[in-house]
């Protein structure tokens, strides 16, 4: 069976992994964004994919590319409901993080201290048992 590559990348997107020929790229000159260095990088694959698949005849083509098209926009509930199980973990973890900072900041600017002041006021009290006990003579300590 001899498909275009186009049609490979259409079946590969039904796949759990992707293909094996995976690789990086990147554009002449660095965009500003992320977001955007990846958009230029699907564009750019969608179009040489669809340049070396499409028929020669432009009716064909037409129909070639929407086939394909629809096959790509089929996939798309399933990347919005991954997009938005991948936010709502993320907005967990932060509630989790900015709770954690939270309790690190209560226990190092209050907890902390105020150990370290009632460690002190029972070193002083151990102190003056110590020093009234040192005053009693010997016979009147049994």
């Amino acid at each position: 069976m001899n498909l275009s590559p186009l049609a490979r990348f259409v079946r590969d997107l039904g796949r759990a992994t992707g293909a094996a020929e995976t690789a990086v790229l990147g554009p002449a000159e660095a965009p500003e964004t992320d977001g955007r260095v990846r958009f230029l990088a699907y564009v750019g694959l969608v179009d040489l994919l669809a340049d070396a698949s499409v028929p020669n005849d432009p009716e064909a083509a037409v129909r070639a590319l929407s086939e394909w098209l629809s096959a790509v926009r089929s996939t798309e509930p399933t990347l919005r409901f991954a997009l938005f199980e991948r936010s709502s973990l993320t907005e967990s973890r932060e509630l989790v993080a900015r709770m954690r900072g939270r309790d690190i900041a209560l226990t190092s600017e209050w907890m902390l201290p105020r150990l370290r002041q009632d460690i002190e006021a029972y070193r002083a009290r151990i102190a003056a048992l110590r020093a009234a006990l040192a005053r009693v003579p010997e016979e009147g300590r049994r």
